[in-house]
């Protein structure tokens, strides 16, 4: 379990973000994340491989090393990690770029991987998917963009946690406990 905190000089907002991920018994997980700053932008990045074990794992690492230059658009990031999985078998991707300044979320998601953004306890928005996946089928995203508040918890995660994870969301005392309950049950 992963829990820590993006702030910046001068920025009104920060991020307390936190991971929870579990392979296949014996295998290596097809599931991976990223978390970049550059300058008053934070990039976030999950993304599933397809198929499982070995050949998902070396995919899943190929599209988040893609995006790790600084200087591009989250656009121009989901473009790279396309280009970059066409040497496997593809994968499908979930991006978001959260400004520390303004407070505005864009995100997009090409494939089976899901969004919500929770507030006051309750869905107020959810990542608008496109079929496809990167590196075999991409056609492009469409992003979403919203303003965050205080107190916004935005969940992102791959199709190992079942969406009617949707339904099962109740207040938790931190992000940690909500984290590890998505992830064990």
């Amino acid at each position: 379990m992963t829990v820590s905190v993006i702030s910046g000089a001068e920025c009104p907002y920060a991020l307390t973000w936190a991971v929870a991920q579990r392979a296949k018994d014996g295998q290596r997980s097809g599931d991976g994340y990223l978390l970049l700053r550059d300058g008053p932008d934070v990039f976030a990045f999950v993304i599933d491989g397809l198929g499982s074990g070995a050949h998902a794992h070396k995919d899943a690492n190929i599209g988040l090393q893609a995006v790790q230059s600084d200087g591009k658009t989250l656009l121009h990031r989901f473009e790279q990690a396309h280009a970059a999985l066409q040497q496997g078998r593809g994968a499908a991707w979930a991006g978001l770029s959260f400004n520390l300044q303004t407070g505005m979320l864009a995100w997009a998601a090409v494939g089976d991987v899901d969004g919500l953004v929770i507030r006051e306890g309750k869905t107020a928005y959810s990542l608008l998917q496109r079929s496809g996946t990167l590196g075999l089928t991409f056609t492009g995203v469409h992003l979403s963009k919203t303003h965050l508040r205080p107190g916004d918890i935005l969940l992102m995660c791959t199709d190992g946690i079942s969406k009617s994870y949707r339904s099962n969301l109740t207040p938790h005392k931190t992000l940690q406990d909500l984290t590890t309950s998505l992830l064990e049950n």
